[in-house]
């Protein structure tokens, strides 16, 4: 019989049997369990133990399947504790013969990582992975990133345990070697134009150049700019740097100097010496000090608990191209050190590509010639296995294993494991130092993050016993500050005030009362609203409000009601005596909460904005049909441009339904100093809310409370202080990230956007006919006209001039 296993692993012979194993107390063997002992051949295979739940607990793989099953059943003095808590669950052995050792280990694997066992150590990381994918199937190779590698004809990178480095990595790459990543699929048609240009056939959807050809991070095939062969050049070089080929890179780009400026092409020249300086600064970064230049993976690990924190260091012609990190968890008793080398092997090689021919490790494998030559079937070629023992070797070998050292502390901190011990120690920690009433179960902190003053933006993230909670993060555009101002302090007030209003009802001030109006309160109402020219069309028709002190109306609010069965809150007076007292806003809560209607519109000027956007009202993108008519009015009768006027939408539905909005946190944290803590404590103390609040300063990582000029005298590197720096992190990435996404919003709109008419496809027409909006700036009217009408190309000139 033949199985074909994962891998292209062909089982020749295949014995199977199934058995149960019953012991005593004392571990002694039933005739029935000796006679099944006895048909186990004597040849390399994996046996698997089962439990009575006739679970899988551990698959392990033999040389000799009799000697290594039977030895778990004699000689018990000798077993771990491990080994002697797995016995007593065994209720069941299968196993699997093979011809060889090779086999028995390539199957081993296979059953570790689809099984995954509890008594075996396991990968917990392995998911993460990522690789560099490189295209070379395609006319102009795109890279990409991809979680595995196949058998596609593309060239793969890694894997890469973080995501981030591998970007950061190809950023660079990107500004010296221009590239595309887009999904786009891009096929050379033709010939190079005289302009420089090719045909190119392109599938996907494609309406305009990214912004990435705007920028010269991609030649811009996709609108056949530049030619195959320079593109094909700057992948070869890029696949050259990831392989390690440095030199190659270095010449290539010192030869293609040195002719530009033979040539006299003077401004090619220092664009190309330029690279080369950009390319040296990256290997600046990657130098270490190497016996040789030969290519060598370099394997330590740390262990923290009952985790096994591995780091490998990939050195290829004395450069460290890629470190990566990874965790085994571990059930019972540590293994001895050769079984944890070798399960961290096992772990990792099936998922790597350009597999080094030399690897040192710490120590001896048990099975270390037929795991080179399983190595050696993953990677083309032979590898050996080394142990150094003096030398530089040593040193690196004992270099990875301090990286390993700070790796396992940097992750124990994280409070981001399965069994959540170390999140509850830490969050009982800093109960006991912040002396708080109970333990923060649910932690929010604040971060602002602007560039230069421009695109200011707040994050409120959420830990939830210690844990982050995504679901419940929340993003802010700041709307008090102008464009190019800094003021992190009102930044943070503002941020802090809108997100804590969901908690405040707004009260009426005391004497004042909120209600219904009599048909008498109407009848004077009308009258004022008359006086103040605001609108009182179909005012007995209306959801009505008063605000009263004793017997005098001080403030009044109505909900229109449109045909179209919209609502319009609308005609808000309140008495100058009274104002600045939030009158408005208890009215504004009162005839929601009494309204059945869910969505409820405003029309405003651009002054008052702030006002009603401090309430939960928030801008539309479209002005409704039903105030269309209202708006002439306005621009007639007030004069108002269009530009000041703007029109609002509170909805009931969002307002209830955001549940991170509507819980109270147990902790709020601040990222900054004393001066930021003061200035968000005064907030909290204003909406009347009792929440405990602290700061943490980056400099120095020091927590401050209110109140208190010295900050509190947090253990070094304690799980407390971990955990609030970790949250803090979040907070400051999260607040950096939206920052970015906006302004590179901002840098794709095109100037062609919000005019009336002009959809994608007009202006993909516009793009192709003129190449950019300078040029459609640059023609006339009729020239545009020619192209999308002349209705259309006036307005696109009136917006454009």
């Amino acid at each position: 019989m033949h199985f074909n296993f994962r891998g292209n692993i062909v089982i020749s012979i295949l014995w199977l049997y199934n058995f149960s194993i019953m012991k005593d107390t004392q571990n002694k063997k039933e005739p029935k369990i000796s006679n099944q002992l006895k048909k186990i051949p004597h040849l390399p295979g994996v046996y698997k133990m089962l439990d009575e739940k006739n679970e899988v607990i551990y698959v392990g793989k033999a040389k000799d399947l009799k000697k290594r099953v039977t030895s778990y059943f004699t000689n018990s003095k000798q077993q771990s504790v491990k080994n002697i808590r797995m016995i007593s669950q065994i209720k069941k052995v299968e196993f699997i013969s093979v011809d060889s050792e090779l086999e028995a280990i390539m199957l081993e694997i296979n059953m570790i990582k689809e099984l995954r066992p509890k008594y075996n150590i396991l990968m917990k990381d392995d998911k993460n992975f990522v690789y560099i994918k490189v295209h070379l199937n395609e006319d102009f190779p795109r890279i990409s990133f991809c979680r595995s590698v196949e058998k596609d004809g593309a060239k793969y990178f890694g894997p890469k345990t973080s995501g981030f480095a591998a970007k950061e990595i190809l950023k660079l790459l990107k500004k010296i070697f221009p590239y595309r990543h887009c999904p786009l699929k891009i096929e050379y048609v033709g010939q190079e134009h005289n302009d420089g240009t090719f045909k190119a056939k392109v599938k996907g959807n494609f309406k305009h150049p990214c912004i990435d050809y705007h920028i010269k991070r991609c030649p811009g095939p996709c609108i056949g700019k530049g030619t195959k062969e320079q593109y094909q050049d700057n992948i070869q070089q890029i696949v050259d740097f990831l392989e390690g080929k440095t030199e190659h890179v270095l010449g290539y780009i010192q030869q293609k100097m040195i002719e530009a400026a033979a040539e006299k092409k003077f401004e090619i020249a220092a664009k190309l010496r330029d690279k080369l300086g950009q390319v040296n600064q990256i290997l600046e970064k990657q130098k270490i000090t190497t016996p040789t230049d030969k290519s060598v993976d370099i394997i330590n690990y740390a262990i923290s608990g009952k985790d096994i924190f591995t780091k490998i260091f990939q050195i290829r012609s004395g450069k460290l191209l890629n470190e990566i990190g990874f965790r085994l968890k571990v059930n019972g008793q540590l293994p001895e050190d050769k079984e944890v080398m070798s399960r961290i092997i096992k772990g990792y090689y099936p998922h790597a590509v350009n597999i080094a021919k030399t690897i040192f490790v710490p120590v001896q494998l048990e099975d270390q010639k037929v795991i080179e030559e399983w190595i050696g079937t993953q990677a083309g070629h032979k590898v050996k296995i080394n142990v150094p023992q003096k030398g530089d070797s040593s040193k690196l070998l004992e270099m990875v294993h301090k990286n390993a050292i700070l790796f396992a502390e940097k992750e124990s901190a994280s409070f981001e494991g399965t069994d959540g011990k170390k999140g509850e120690e830490a969050l009982k920690k800093l109960t006991e130092e912040l002396k708080l009433k109970k333990i923060p179960k649910r932690v929010e902190c604040y971060d602002i993050s602007h560039l230069s003053g421009e695109m200011t933006v707040g994050s409120m993230v959420v830990f939830k016993n210690a844990y982050p909670s995504k679901s419940d993060y929340r993003i802010f555009k700041i709307k008090n500050l102008a464009e190019g101002k800094i003021d992190d302090y009102a930044s943070l007030n503002e941020v802090l005030s809108r997100r804590l209003k969901w908690l405040t009802k707004h009260k009426s001030p005391q004497g004042i009362t909120i209600r219904k109006p009599t048909k008498k309160d109407l009848s004077l109402i009308k009258q004022e609203l008359k006086t103040q020219k605001l609108d009182f069309e179909g005012l007995d028709e209306s959801e009505n409000m008063v605000a009263k002190k004793n017997k005098d109306i001080i403030g009044f609010l109505r909900l229109k009601k449109h045909i179209e069965g919209a609502v319009e809150m609308c005609s808000l007076w309140v008495d100058p005596e009274f104002r600045g007292k939030k009158i408005g806003h208890s009215l504004m809560q009162k005839i929601i909460e009494k309204t059945k209607a869910k969505k409820i519109y405003i029309l405003c000027s651009k002054s008052l904005e702030n006002y009603y956007s401090s309430f939960g009202f928030v801008p539309t993108q479209k002005v409704p049909d039903f105030l269309e008519k209202k708006l002439k009015i306005v621009y007639k009768e007030r004069c108002e441009l269009k530009s000041e006027v703007a029109t609002y939408l509170y909805d009931k539905n969002k307002y209830i339904k955001d549940k991170s909005f509507t819980t109270k946190p147990d902790l709020i944290i601040i990222d900054g100093g004393k001066g930021q803590l003061s200035s968000a404590k005064k907030v909290i103390d204003e909406s009347e809310l009792n929440i405990p609040i602290i700061s943490i300063a980056k400099k120095n990582e020091e927590i401050f409370l209110p109140g208190i000029k010295t900050p509190i005298n947090t253990e070094n590197k304690s799980p407390q202080q971990f955990l609030v720096q970790r949250i803090r992190d979040e907070a400051h990435r999260f607040a950096i990230e939206f920052n970015r996404n906006l302004r590179i919003k901002k840098l794709t709109e095109s100037s062609l956007d919000g005019i009336q008419g002009v959809g994608e496809k007009i202006k993909k027409k516009l793009l192709i006919k003129f190449g950019s909006v300078s040029n459609i700036k640059q023609s006339t009217v009729e020239e545009i006209g020619k192209v999308v009408g002349d209705k259309i190309a006036l307005k696109i000139k009136s917006k454009l001039t």
